[in-house]
């Protein structure tokens, strides 16, 4: 296969300034018609217009429109592929940038707001630059060029004819503002409205379940009808704007032919002149109404370029610029501190360190700051104060992916995508074998389940794996984890939805994935970590006790309440009333 050199692709901003002045070009041509139409009225009118003269001007005609109809091919081509080539790039850094966002900032924003940047947004500004800022420039082109044959067939005319124009662009901008602050407050309903549709559609189960159907349609009733009446008042502010342009336009094209009449009538404008003032004029106003209309599209469609901006102009974690490498894989907080909001503590002075081949397990109450803690160590978010070393290298001293290749996590509620099973394991090692994706499904016990689904590796498990039950899932999860084999692991409570009867083979499949690796666990049943390595207790953000199991059984603290509330819960029974 031959390889074709990087720089013979045309870069897609250059081919979309390109097709810019193709559109230029294609504007010039169309105003050659007119020029034509002038010289013939002007031989007409003056008694010497003869055969010579007329093909002379119909292969001028057809030459201009040759041209014409090449440079609007061609300014299509470079528009259409520029213009979407560029919105592939831009995807593709704004999926890049996401990627390399601290996690707290998609807690401070809706999923339906950073859809709606994805989605809507990005098409308007597809369209702009596919098609409306070609087009705009083409039409504003015609109009100079008329507007520059009008003065010079008559500048008083041509004068009477601007000054229209000129008051039409001052309603124009006075209108502008209003438009953009209800076309922002209708963008921004309408993520609301997205995230209220989404948490609808993702909550049914359980809307239903308590009877809330009606309490959940509400929510989306109103975000509609809010949405509804924002539409509606930009729609009638820009519809009074471009009518309110138009008569404008329609007054001064009035007022132009009834001057050009008058001067004709007097003797001071010939005939010639005035048939060409009067088509030159009307194309003049023509390509200003639609060049109003285009900019006033684009005007509500800068506000989609605003998001965009403000969402490439969110902070992502620094990179170093000299990347270290760690050659081993403890870990080590020191002093780490932590706020996930300003004002607020939620970790405070975390030291502690864990060694290869340990467990180290995190307890607690809900809240303690046992999640923040797996957080931090694969830098979903940087530290307030304090540093987290691996192997003695500031993880802030590392290339995020070079940090991650070296995390293997399985979470609470892992994710797992609309693809084949085989595809959401291989996201782990995309080259790895068959048979290591198999022992890894084995160890996982799931290769079982997998085999008696319809098309075994290949079945597509549905959006967030809802085909599967929550054991399943979260077991994919594990053998995904396995399979990366990666030297640090980070456990959030993973066995939490396995059920009793594979209780015991998942725990022997989690000795296999951890063997031999650091491992941070979370756990909320302490009996699972009875014989970690060590024990963090946090309590608050703080630890308040560590050690292994038989050293904090036998103080008085807070892991002995939480072991007693748990060993006494497991002997709890239902019991009717009587």
């Amino acid at each position: 296969m031959r390889m074709v050199r990087s720089d013979a692709i045309p870069n897609n901003t250059a081919r979309f300034r390109r097709s810019i002045a193709w559109r230029v070009a294609e504007s010039l041509f169309a105003t050659v018609p007119y020029v034509v139409l002038f010289a013939a009225l002007n031989a007409m009118f003056s008694g010497y217009f003869d055969m010579s003269l007329m093909i002379r001007l119909t292969l001028m005609l057809a030459a201009s429109l040759m041209l014409q109809l090449l440079c609007s091919v061609a300014a299509n081509v470079d528009g259409f592929v520029g213009g979407t080539g560029m919105m592939c790039d831009l995807r593709l850094q704004i999926a890049s940038h996401l990627r390399r966002l601290p996690l707290g900032f998609y807690a401070r924003r809706q999923t339906g707001e950073l859809t709606a940047v994805m989605t809507e947004n990005l098409l308007h500004v597809e369209e702009a630059f596919t098609h409306l800022a070609g087009e705009l420039c083409g039409r504003l082109t015609i109009a100079g060029l008329t507007g520059a044959l009008l003065l010079y067939i008559d500048w008083q005319l041509g004068l009477l004819s601007m000054a229209s124009v000129a008051v039409g662009l001052v309603l124009f901008r006075l209108v502008k503002e209003s438009v953009n602050k209800i076309s922002r407050a209708k963008i921004t309903q309408k993520a609301a409205t997205n995230s209220r549709l989404l948490e609808f559609i993702q909550g049914i189960k359980v809307i239903r379940a308590f009877g809330r159907s009606a309490r959940g349609y509400d929510k989306v009733l109103s975000a509609l009808q809010n949405l509804r009446a924002l539409s509606i008042r930009v729609e009638i502010i820009a519809g009074i704007a471009a009518i309110g342009f138009s008569i404008l336009l329609e007054i001064g094209f009035l007022l132009v032919l009834a001057r050009a009449f008058q001067l004709n009538i007097n003797g001071n404008l010939g005939h010639a002149t005035l048939v060409m003032f009067l088509v030159m004029s009307h194309r003049f106003y023509a390509m200003m109404n639609e060049s109003a209309l285009l900019m006033a599209q684009l005007a509500f469609y800068e506000k989609s370029f605003e998001r965009i901006a403000a969402l490439l102009n969110e902070k992502c974690l620094p990179e170093p610029a000299l990347a270290l490498v760690p050659d081993r894989h403890d870990i080590e907080f020191c002093n780490v501190n932590y706020s996930a909001e300003a004002g607020t503590q939620t970790l405070s002075n975390i030291s502690f360190s864990a060694r290869p081949g340990t467990v180290t397990a995190l307890v607690g109450p809900s809240g303690a700051g046992k999640t923040t803690i797996v957080h931090l160590l694969a830098r979903f978010h940087d530290v307030a104060g304090g540093k987290i070393l691996i192997g003695g290298v500031d993880i802030r001293s590392m290339h995020q992916d070079d940090l991650l290749d070296r995390i293997a996590i399985v979470l609470q509620e892992s994710y797992l995508f609309n693809d084949t099973i085989e595809s959401n394991l291989r996201i782990a090692r995309p080259h790895a074998t068959y048979a290591e994706l198999q022992a890894a499904t084995r160890a996982a016990c799931c290769h079982d389940f997998i085999m008696a689904l319809p098309q075994a590796y290949m079945t597509v498990i549905g959006e967030g794996g809802g085909s599967l039950s929550g054991g399943e899932r979260q077991r994919l999860s594990i053998a995904r984890a396995i399979l990366k084999d990666a030297p640090i692991v980070l456990l959030d409570e993973a066995t939490a939805s396995i059920d009793a009867g594979n209780e015991h083979a998942i725990r022997q499949a989690m000795a296999a994935l951890v063997r031999g690796k650091t491992v941070l666990m979370i756990a909320h049943r302490l009996h699972t970590v009875a014989d970690a390595d060590q024990i963090l207790v946090l309590d608050r953000g703080a630890v308040v006790g560590q050690g292994r199991h038989a050293d904090l059984i036998q103080q008085d603290g807070l892991y002995v309440r939480l072991w007693e509330q748990q060993e006494n819960s497991r002997h709890w029974r239902f019991r009717q009333a009587a």
